[in-house]
């Protein structure tokens, strides 16, 4: 059992560094983690759109309430990363267990929040389709969860 995670995760450690080994050098200068993830972000959205016919009235509204959501989640995003860090902080300078659950706590509704933040933006989303449109994207949803 230990020999085939083994061989998967070399495979897989294999396969990913072919697959930068042949990627084309970025044309733009390094953004930083949020600049590629919000490339990515942006490459995903076009192929979604593609996907399921968006008309260029859809478009512009999928893109309002993406960067509507990205408004939102900015400030929720930093005090998720002041609590990481104050939660890190706390486990090296050996802080109580009440301590340490505190900040935790914290961390879990941070995160409940941007969870509930985007799942408004999905359920948005999904309103301004046609039903034809949310047909096809539950299928999309189902495929992309049956790779996982």
């Amino acid at each position: 059992m230990r020999t085939n995670w083994i061989r998967l995760g070399g495979a897989a450690v294999l396969a990913a560094g072919m697959l930068l080994a042949q990627a084309p050098a970025p044309q733009q200068p390094e953004q930083g983690r949020a600049g590629r993830m919000h490339a990515r972000m942006g490459k995903r959205a076009a192929l979604m759109a593609e996907a399921l016919g968006l008309t260029e009235q859809q478009r512009a509204q999928a893109k309002e309430i993406r960067q509507q959501t990205r408004e939102q989640a900015r400030p929720l995003m930093e005090q998720l990363r002041q609590s990481r860090s104050a939660l890190r902080e706390a486990a090296r300078t050996n802080q109580s267990e009440a301590e340490i659950a505190s900040l935790a706590a914290r961390q879990g509704e941070l995160m409940g929040k941007l969870i509930a933040l985007r799942t408004q933006a999905q359920a948005k989303f999904f309103a301004l389709l046609t039903p034809e449109q949310q047909q096809k994207l539950e299928k999309l949803g189902q495929a992309w969860r049956g790779r996982m």
